[in-house]
């Protein structure tokens, strides 16, 4: 039944379609090559009675109605949910919560499930995110170094009684403003390489996120980044 919708999907289109919400579930029972659960069984033998006649041609005039399917599609989905649910957590036990991981997290939270191409990369994901970390916090322990220095020299040039008013804290959002960039995809700030800082702006490289690879121009006060936006490139796939 499974090979038979896979390889009939479009076919099958304005049945899978009529599903709403359950799409998603029936995208991963489809997408799945491994051994059925028993669950899975379930749910592909409610669909093979339910489509009856139409199984061997389908034609979109004699597909039925799906209310013998939906128990089984709505018991499935919650399967899948916390399976989701628990590899998530199991990935970040193992590696960390990661951008990745995050957004995962925040998709299975709502309610919604993992694409199937998602949940085939999302180990790998959350160790690739795990290695990135540790050269995020070499990036990050060198701008605060470099803006501690930076932000006291700031302080000292305001003469005595600019001294008295003013703490190199105070020179840090401005610093910030203008080297820091939040990334759009995954929300991580985009630090300076340390070779990078003290160039004249002009001559800098646009700052890349080494989590994503993309390069940024805005500072993270000027930008209005999407949060949604990772979800709809990654987690629907």
């Amino acid at each position: 039944m499974r090979e038979h919708m896979r390889a009939n999907e479009n076919r099958f289109s304005k049945y899978v379609e009529a599903f709403g919400e359950n799409k998603p579930t029936l995208a991963l029972l489809m997408a799945s090559t491994e051994e059925p659960t028993a669950e899975e069984r379930r749910l592909l033998g409610a669909i093979a009675h339910d489509l009856g006649d139409a199984l061997p041609e389908p034609r979109m005039d004699c597909l039925p109605s799906k209310a013998a399917v939906l128990p089984a599609l709505e018991s499935l989905a919650t399967r899948y949910h916390a399976a989701h649910t628990r590899l998530v957590d199991e990935l970040a036990a193992r590696y960390g919560e990661g951008p990745r991981l995050r957004q995962a997290r925040r998709h299975v939270q709502a309610g919604a499930l993992l694409g199937p191409i998602t949940l085939t990369r999302l180990a790998s994901y959350a160790e690739r995110d795990a290695a990135a970390r540790e050269e995020q916090q070499r990036r990050a322990a060198a701008y605060e170094a470099w803006r501690e220095r930076s932000a006291r020299y700031s302080a000292r040039k305001a003469g005595p009684l600019g001294r008295l008013t003013h703490h190199a804290g105070d020179f840090y959002p401005q610093l910030d403003r203008q080297w820091l960039t939040r990334c759009r995809y995954c929300e991580e700030t985009i630090y300076p390489e340390p070779g990078h800082i003290d160039i004249r702006y002009e001559d800098r490289e646009k700052p890349r996120c080494h989590y994503c690879g993309i390069a940024y121009t805005k500072n993270p006060a000027d930008e209005v980044h999407d949060p949604a936006a990772w979800h709809r490139r990654e987690v629907h796939e």
